[in-house]
């Protein structure tokens, strides 16, 4: 899945997608993600989408997880605005160094799927249980950005243009991938720095960064 196909697929599963941080305020967004009201309208026209956009599933040690890459930093910069509006407000920056996020979603698709049918004397007793259990409609989300990592260009990395973006794109994957393992297989366990350390050196190859280096 690529191009602005990725964001008609991202949008089924989550609506706020709809929404443009850019024009809509944080109030609407939080009656979408929150209580699961639809959008007035569904237009995707704020995003540009990229050739190299892509969708998909990735197998971790800890299990799947969805991995959205974007080629585009002024789509990964408003999906990321979007994904936080409810929380931090929709005008909140992105730092140019920041390629990469791990976002934890609300699905209203998977709560909906799981009403369906029951009887409406019954609803919101099952709607309690049933988000009782957080994992039973929150998403763990992978964003990444294409570009260089930590904004840190070709020439100071020692690389050609194209060299450093596939190795920046290597880096940033595994190394958000690392942090969402270590979160689920030990939630008990954190500690930022720490944590910042092993995904680095997951993330970095272990050898000189470029083949001209």
């Amino acid at each position: 899945m690529s191009g602005m196909s990725v964001f008609i697929g991202l949008a089924e599963d989550y609506p706020l997608l709809y929404l443009d941080p850019d024009r809509d305020s944080q109030e609407t967004y939080r009656k979408v993600v929150l209580r699961g009201d639809s959008p007035q309208t569904e237009s995707l026209a704020h995003y540009r989408g990229h050739p190299h956009d892509r969708d998909e599933m990735t197998d971790t040690p800890a299990g799947k997880v969805r991995v959205v890459t974007l080629g585009d930093r002024h789509d990964f910069e408003l999906v990321i605005r979007g994904m936080s509006a409810a929380k931090n407000g929709p005008l909140a920056p992105v730092p140019e160094s920041q390629g990469a996020a791990t976002l934890t979603v609300f699905n209203w698709r998977k709560i909906h799927a799981h009403l369906v049918g029951c009887p409406e004397k019954e609803r919101s007793a099952e709607f309690r249980r049933f988000t009782a259990v957080k994992e039973n409609y929150l998403d763990r989300l992978v964003v990444l950005s294409r570009g260089p990592y930590s904004n840190v260009s070709a020439s100071e990395a020692g690389c050609g243009e194209k060299e450093w973006l596939v190795l920046s794109d290597t880096i940033r994957r595994y190394h958000e991938l690392t942090h969402v393992i270590c979160r689920r297989l030990y939630p008990d366990d954190i500690d930022a720095v720490r944590d910042e350390l092993i995904a680095d050196a997951v993330g970095i190859p272990k050898r000189k960064s470029c083949s001209s280096a």
